[in-house]
């Protein structure tokens, strides 16, 4: 089981793009779904690194919800782009100056008390700014 506390430092790891803090909580074969693609630890922290060059990025997370199995997680997130997404960009095609705001709802299924899973659930069409 990953405790509130857990989470939350591995939130927190991931906000400060602290790499290497926030790859210790996916197990070996973990895989992350998002865009249409599928990452696993090492491409999900190629394109953290890659947004981190790009773009700034805050969250403001509404609810937490988890149990033994999973975790969900229902989030804004804001990104202001510091310079163009290169082509293919797993996010999307954005351009420097442009700011995004988008609702985030993602689950995180655990096993032995890690991530081994997770899924992003796009809101489409909503432009909540």
């Amino acid at each position: 089981r990953m405790t509130k506390t857990e989470f939350a430092a591995y939130f927190h790891a991931l906000q400060a793009h602290d790499y290497e803090t926030f790859k210790k909580y996916y197990t070996l074969d973990y895989r992350a779904h998002f865009d249409g693609q599928t990452f696993d630890r090492e491409g999900v922290i190629a394109v953290e690194r890659k947004l981190a060059e790009i773009a700034d990025s805050s969250w403001d997370v509404v609810e937490v919800v988890a149990d033994d199995n999973g975790i969900a997680v229902h989030a804004f997130l804001e990104m202001r782009f510091l310079k163009d997404a290169p082509p293919g960009f797993a996010l999307g095609p954005f351009k420097a100056g442009e700011r995004v705001k988008k609702r985030f709802c993602g689950f995180y299924k655990l096993r032995g008390g890690k991530i081994c899973e997770f899924r992003v659930f796009p809101f489409l069409g909503e432009r909540p700014d």
